[in-house]
C-alpha cells in the first residue's frame, strides 16, 4: 500500500472472536487504546466521490489537486454473492490507490422499513459485510442511513410533502435501526449484543450465533 496515509490511519489487523457478531462505529465507546481514524492536528481528511474504479480515484486526485485519503462509495443493501463479489474489488481498488474506503449504505429496492430493519429482516446484509470487511483487513468507514432528514431517501420518517410515512418508518424506529446496524457491523460477542438489543426493545440476533470476524472500524 502506498505510504502517503501513514500519518491519518493505523491499519489493525482483524481478529476472531468466539463467538461473535459482526457491528460499526461512532455508538459504542472505543477502547482507550483505539486510534480514532482522524487526521493530526486540526487538519482535516480529504475525501472524494464520483466513480467506481481506480480510475475515478485518480482523476478526482488530478481534478482536485489532492489525493483522497477517503473516498466514498454509494452501495445498496443487497445480500447476493455478485454484489459483494464486486464491493471486494471497490475495497481493494482504494486500497490500491492508497485511499481508504467509505461505504454509503442505503436500503433503495429493498421494500424494507426501518422498523423491519431493526427486527433483524436486514440482517444477512450486515452479517456478510461485516465479514467483506473483516477479510480486508483495513479501515473502512461506513456511512450508513445518511441524510435521515431527506425525504427521498426510503429510510426518511417523511416524505417530501412533509407526510409521515407511518409508524414502521418513525423517527424511533429508524434509531433503533442504526443501533443494530452499529452493533451487527462493528462486533462483539454475541451475549452482549444480545442484551443491548434487548435493552432498545430490538429482537436477538439469532442469524449471527456462527463465528463472525471483528471488521477493523474507525
Amino acid at each position: 500500500m502506498k505510504k502517503r496515509l501513514c500519518d491519518y490511519f493505523v491499519a489493525l489487523r482483524s481478529h476472531v472472536i468466539w463467538p461473535v457478531v459482526a457491528a460499526f462505529v461512532l455508538l459504542l465507546p472505543m477502547p482507550a487504546a483505539a486510534a480514532p481514524y482522524t487526521a493530526p492536528g486540526k487538519k482535516v481528511l480529504w475525501g472524494g466521490q464520483g466513480g467506481y474504479s481506480a480510475g475515478h480515484i485518480r482523476d478526482f486526485s488530478r481534478q482536485s489537486g489532492k489525493h483522497p485519503a477517503v473516498f466514498n462509495y454509494f452501495i445498496e443493501w443487497k445480500a447476493n454473492d455478485p454484489t459483494f463479489h464486486w464491493l471486494g474489488f471497490r475495497l481493494q481498488d482504494a486500497l490500491n490507490e492508497g485511499s481508504r474506503a467509505m461505504l454509503s449504505v442505503e436500503t433503495s429496492g429493498t421494500g424494507l422499513s426501518n422498523a423491519e430493519l431493526a427486527d433483524g429482516a436486514g440482517d444477512t446484509f450486515l452479517l456478510r459485510l461485516n465479514g467483506l470487511i473483516a477479510e480486508h483487513g483495513q479501515v473502512v468507514y461506513l456511512r450508513p442511513l445518511s441524510e435521515m432528514n431527506n425525504g427521498n431517501n426510503p429510510y426518511s420518517a417523511y416524505d417530501l410533502s412533509g407526510r409521515s410515512r407511518g409508524p414502521a418508518w418513525s423517527t424511533r424506529q429508524f434509531k433503533r435501526a442504526w443501533r443494530r446496524l452499529a452493533l451487527i457491523v462493528r462486533g462483539g460477542e454475541v451475549a452482549r449484543i444480545d442484551a443491548s438489543c434487548a435493552a432498545w426493545g430490538c429482537r436477538r440476533c439469532e442469524r449471527a450465533r456462527s463465528s463472525c470476524r471483528a471488521p477493523t472500524l474507525p
